[in-house]
């Protein structure tokens, strides 16, 4: 009987060690290696975005990395955004270039609806599948409005760094000079 259990131990201890052995599926996301972005290809995306009629810099948001665990975009604002909170992802701005007024914290009011995907109509990139990268768009927990109640008013420009964990309001409240930042999102800890 006892060398039934300790055969029976074994062939689950074996079973689950080739278990964890198996290979990761293929998911498009990178994890043997590193991925590079030259600061001429950063130049390159900031110089093709570009106004149709005018030819002046446009607003944009170009994304760099999409992974199911994290995403980068570079993005230019050149002016103020709506608020917004992303109930999973947390971000943090690296800004490149620019000066602004952000707003952070708070709560946010004039609730018009869930897709915090604020920046849709300058995305260089819009058919992204959502498969490729984080939800963000239409999640029930995000939240967008018209106003933040109780934020924090924060000048920042470029070589400051912010972090936003996930649930908390923010937006650009104002625009001095274009501000050209990174946008790194990843999920909330669990």
């Amino acid at each position: 009987m006892r060398a039934r259990v300790l055969l029976g131990a074994a062939a689950a201890v074996l079973a689950s060690s080739a278990a964890l052995a198996q290979p990761a599926p293929p998911s498009g996301e990178p994890r043997d290696r590193s991925v590079y972005f030259s600061a001429n290809a950063m130049q390159a995306i900031e110089d093709g975005a570009k106004d149709k009629t005018s030819g002046a810099p446009a607003a944009f948001s170009k994304r760099l990395i999409s992974a199911s665990t994290h995403s980068t975009s570079l993005i230019r604002l050149l002016k103020p955004d709506t608020p917004h909170a992303h109930a999973d992802w947390s971000e943090i701005f690296v800004v490149r270039a620019g000066s602004g007024l952000l707003e952070t914290g708070g709560t946010i009011t004039g609730v018009t609806g869930h897709d915090s995907a604020t920046h849709k109509d300058m995305f260089l990139d819009p058919q992204v599948p959502a498969a490729a990268g984080p939800k963000r768009m239409g999640n029930p927990k995000d939240l967008a409005g018209t106003g933040i109640d109780g934020g924090v008013q924060q000048q920042v420009k470029a070589g400051d760094i912010v972090l936003v964990p996930a649930g908390v309001a923010h937006r650009w409240l104002k625009i001095d000079e274009p501000v050209i930042y990174l946008d790194i999102k990843f999920p909330k800890a669990g």
